[in-house]
């Protein structure tokens, strides 16, 4: 078929152009179009083939003209068409490609001209969500296609109403007019507090960043000082917190349930068949903050051996599964602290109350009596549910003042350095890292120090809660119970044996540890 002296539609830059043929060569047309420009296409570039023959016309300059005439015909009845109507007509056929002239005679309820056809076309091109030009046929989306292209297409809408004023706004905010004020300010404000807080993970990432290089924020923490300059975040704002969604408080039905539990009498919890463990002289050992006191210890000498008590706060006295606390517990996971302030993961009428070790206060406890020889050796080990009274609350700075002098202290010291020795022989690695304490006043960072882990105090403690959970570990997995045990495989490298405070070679060490693993199964821990 030879196209030459016919009028055809192509499409060049987005826009829909008119032409008339006036040379076919098989591969290639040479045509004028409606601009008056003479070109070369090959066939396969033609959107719309009018079915009319044109007229011949006497001059070219008349030929552009009714091009012209046409284009705009088309474009005028392009207005007229509703393709959302024609997609829901044909969206009840079974097929699924139609050709353009049956869509627009849909359109019309009658049969269609070439500029019916045309318009038609125009109008798919211009509205790409309800149906797709391909080779000359029109495929009809399906539903959830429309939909998708409905979320697109807003988000496209909405992210270039976004980006259109808030590049002004964002810059107006950090030079301190924080009155500003625009239309999408608050969305825009939520957008760069997901993308500070999650980053890579933000569900708008990338508009986050063009909002930002728009504005010419791209320093760092541009982010932070703009959302606390804009009220959004206190100048002091807690990220982890707002990161982790961890909630600050414990719903008032929740408190209110934690301090309506009681603590059993004696006689009760001697009922439950606990061992009475109160005149044993326990002491602890924490922090000068500390609030919640969950451990303990005593220690006799028996000869040439040791009577080692630890004993844990039996919180699971209290807190049953599947009961409110419980509940909340499962979902916090874990107290977390901060310099200036703690989230606990039990309210504070458990966690700082009836399972608090308070001095001179009957507690419920999970007691494990070691029977210890003088080179650290466990010899026997029985593990009680008792009751308990704790007669001394020592701070760490308060212990090391103590050590040379308290016999009680003296002897726990030195069992827990036989039993860290005893560990090092074993293959255990240790990397001491100091803590970073952060020392807040009125509100601002007075101070900040590094405080070494690896005290002679913080050592005891460290040792003997080893100790008890390596026995509770050991309990748990040869009495087959259900329980979770934290492992760890070997080393991919070992840089040195025993305690180095080199913090540079902890760093790199710690860099060739295995990932440790909460697991249902016991395995071995390579670092203990």
């Amino acid at each position: 078929m030879s196209y030459k002296g016919k009028l055809i539609e192509y499409v060049e830059h987005g826009k829909f152009i008119c032409a008339m043929v006036i040379e076919d060569s098989g591969k290639r047309l040479r045509l004028v179009n409606q601009n008056g420009r003479e070109v070369a296409l090959p066939p396969s570039r033609i959107v719309h083939l009018s079915n009319k023959q044109e007229t011949s016309f006497e001059s070219r300059e008349e030929m552009i003209k009714a091009l012209k005439l046409v284009a705009e015909r088309r474009q005028a009845l392009k207005e007229s068409i509703d393709l959302e109507q024609v997609w829901e007509l044909a969206s009840e056929e079974s097929d699924t490609m139609f050709s353009p002239r049956f869509l627009a005679e849909l359109s019309l309820g009658e049969a269609a001209t070439d500029d019916h056809e045309a318009a038609f076309l125009r109008s798919v091109f211009d509205n790409p969500l309800y149906f797709k030009y391909r080779q000359g046929q029109i495929l009809v989306f399906p539903e959830e296609v429309v939909e998708q292209q409905r979320q697109r297409l807003e988000k496209e809408r909405r992210k270039e109403s976004l980006m259109s004023r808030s590049s002004k706004g964002l810059q107006e905010i950090m030079a301190g007019n924080v009155s500003y004020d625009w239309p999408e300010k608050q969305t825009c404000m939520e957008i760069l507090a997901d993308y500070y807080l999650h980053d890579n993970e933000a569900k708008e990432r990338d508009t986050a960043r063009e909002l930002l290089k728009s504005a010419h924020l791209t320093k760092p923490h541009d982010v932070f000082r703009l959302l606390a300059k804009a009220g959004i975040w206190d100048k002091n704002e807690n990220i982890p917190v707002l990161r982790y969604e961890l909630p600050d408080a414990f719903d008032p039905e929740l408190e209110e349930y934690a301090a309506g539990i009681e603590m059993p009498t004696v006689e009760e919890l001697l009922r439950e068949g606990r061992r009475d463990f109160r005149d044993l002289p326990l002491l602890t050992i924490d922090g000068e903050q500390t609030r919640d006191f969950d451990d303990a210890l005593h220690i006799e000498q028996k000869g040439d051996e040791y009577l080692v008590g630890i004993h844990i706060t039996d919180v699971s006295r209290f807190v049953k599964s599947g009961d409110p606390l419980f509940n909340e517990a499962r979902q916090r996971l874990t107290s977390v602290y901060f310099a200036d302030r703690q989230i606990s993961m039990l309210p504070p009428a458990i966690s700082e109350g009836i399972c608090s070790l308070i001095v001179d206060a009957d507690r419920a406890a999970i007691s494990f009596i070691v029977r210890l020889s003088k080179d650290g050796q466990i010899l026997d080990v029985d593990i009680y549910r008792s009751i308990v009274r704790v007669k001394r609350q020592i701070s760490y700075q308060q212990a090391e003042g103590l050590l040379n002098k308290d016999k009680e202290l003296k002897l726990l010291y030195a069992i827990s350095q036989q039993l860290l020795r005893n560990r090092i022989e074993g293959g255990a690695i240790l990397l001491p890292i100091p803590d970073v304490v952060v020392n807040i006043e009125a509100g601002e960072v007075a101070s900040i120090e590094l405080m070494d882990v690896d005290t002679p105090t913080r050592t005891l403690v460290a040792e003997f809660m080893v100790l008890a959970n390596t026995l509770a570990a050991s309990y748990v997995a040869n009495q087959q119970l259900a329980g979770l045990f934290r492992c760890q495989g070997q080393p991919g490298q070992t840089l040195y044996q025993g305690v180095q405070k080199d913090l540079y070679l902890n760093f790199r060490q710690r860099k060739h540890l295995s990932p440790a693993q909460l697991l249902t199964n016991p395995k071995r821990h390579a670092c203990v």
